[in-house]
């Protein structure tokens, strides 16, 4: 990279100062990431809240999915043809 946002023309001196906070951010976000352990990772695999939250999620989900995909053929079946069911 031949221009950093240090040395960069174009770049006003408030860019600047955010450009070198933005890096410090991703800096310190890689160095949290590496100190994470296996046993880190396992309580996080194993917290309730997450996996309470998916189950309500798609308990709700699945229910809309299956209405919105089998209702057209339901009133189909039941002997409704297109213009008779709208009007």
């Amino acid at each position: 990279m031949g221009d950093y946002p240090a040395t960069a023309k174009l770049l006003t001196p408030a860019e600047k100062e955010r450009s070198k906070s933005v890096w410090q951010a991703v800096k310190d976000a890689k160095i949290w990431l590496q100190a994470r352990t296996p046993c880190s990772n396992r309580r996080d695999c194993t917290d309730v809240d997450p996996w309470s939250l998916s189950i309500l999620f798609f308990s709700m989900l699945t229910p809309v999915y299956a209405f919105s995909l089998f209702m057209p053929t339901i009133i189909s079946n039941m002997g409704y043809q297109a213009a008779i069911a709208t009007s």
